[in-house]
């Protein structure tokens, strides 16, 4: 699955628009008791309103001023950590919590908002990262001093909801010492797949720079992203297409170094049907990498979003890829001819895929 281990049977991930439904049962679960400190709980009244506050967070990621994620313990949605406030430019950003009383007790928020901080500092260079709470909320004060962060002060009347006061905690990035970087999925001892974003312009198109003669001849890519405004360019369509839920992209790291990825060229939910695509540096191939990010993948499109088809595609003469596709359990239903151009040449393309019911069955 695409998402980061808290714990034996919890996990932190994105929350997104297509979880609406589910999390708008949870917001009403827990109502009376994360309501009296958190004010957008008022605002979640149906289900659309649950996809709207969704929306607005996922729209707000591809712009890269905010994100949200969930926790799930035992497969159930049970709180989540969200940057409500989020300035790059400023080094600056805010980040509030909230839980499941059932689920309290057993370290899941300090653990979740460990790692988001820990991103944020050591990934996106922030220098500043706060926490509102208000003075009676306890247990939101005890996870801020879990975390390391100084009381600065309390804001009077700072919120609307009857005028109630608010401290001010915060930890810079000097005092941190805590967590492990990226929020992502290990393949391996020094190996990682996660999310590929705008911010990321820059390694990217060093990586397919030093790749291109390489990867050239089978992944459009290649002849797209020349520089960084291109590769910003790709990967922002990329930011818009995740809040969308038409696509997304991942790159897989190696001791912090960006050797390739995997993507969703194409993701639509409605019809259960996405198309997957890869690439990767040679010099990192024969390790696995490639089918072990590909089978997180699938196994989140299958088994998380209820796909019933994930579809691969690649040149004839690129024996590299439909090696990973027969690795993977496809089938190889045929070619189309002439089905796309490549730096001004029509290409044929085989078409892969493997079935829910296939992959399931290899689990």
């Amino acid at each position: 699955m695409l998402a980061f281990a808290l714990a034996d049977d919890a996990e932190l991930r994105p929350l997104e628009p297509w979880n609406a439904e589910e999390f708008t049962a949870h917001i009403t679960h827990t109502r009376d008791y994360v309501g009296p400190w958190i004010p957008w709980v008022d605002t979640i009244t149906d289900v659309d309103a649950g996809r709207r506050f969704l929306q607005n967070y996922a729209d707000r990621q591809a712009a890269d001023d905010g994100r949200l994620y969930g926790i799930w313990a035992g497969g159930k949605l049970v709180g989540g950590t969200g940057f409500r406030i989020f300035e790059p430019a400023n080094g600056m950003c805010e980040l509030g919590v909230w839980l499941d009383p059932a689920a309290a007790g057993q370290g899941l928020i300090t653990e979740a908002a460990r790692h988001m901080i820990d991103w944020a500092i050591r990934d996106r260079g922030m220098s500043r990262v706060q926490w509102q709470t208000r003075p009676d909320n306890e247990r939101s004060t005890a996870v801020a001093q879990r975390l390391g962060m100084t009381k600065e002060g309390v804001l009077r009347s700072a919120s609307d909801r009857g005028r109630y006061d608010a401290e001010m905690w915060s930890v810079l990035a000097s005092e941190w010492t805590a967590g492990q970087g990226a929020i992502g999925v290990r393949l391996n001892d020094n190996a990682e797949l996660r999310a590929l974003e705008p911010w990321n312009a820059e390694e990217f198109a060093r990586n397919i720079d030093r790749i291109r003669d390489y990867i050239g001849p089978w992944v459009g890519m290649a002849h797209v992203v020349t520089d960084t405004t291109s590769g910003h360019k790709v990967l922002r369509n990329y930011a818009n297409k995740l809040a969308a839920d038409s696509g997304r992209i991942y790159g897989i790291w190696i001791d912090g170094e960006l050797v390739g990825g995997t993507l969703f060229r194409t993701f639509d939910a409605a019809n259960g049907i996405c198309e997957l695509g890869v690439w990767l540096d040679p010099a990192a191939t024969g390790g696995g990498l490639i089918t072990q990010a590909c089978g997180h993948m699938i196994d989140w499109a299958v088994c998380v979003r209820g796909m019933s088809r994930i579809e691969w595609r690649c040149s004839p003469a690129n024996e590299r890829s439909a090696a990973v596709a027969q690795r993977l359990g496809m089938t190889l239903e045929g070619v189309l001819r002439s089905e796309y151009p490549l730096d001004g040449v029509r290409q044929d393309a085989q078409v892969w895929s493997v079935l829910a019911s296939e992959w399931q069955a290899r689990k």
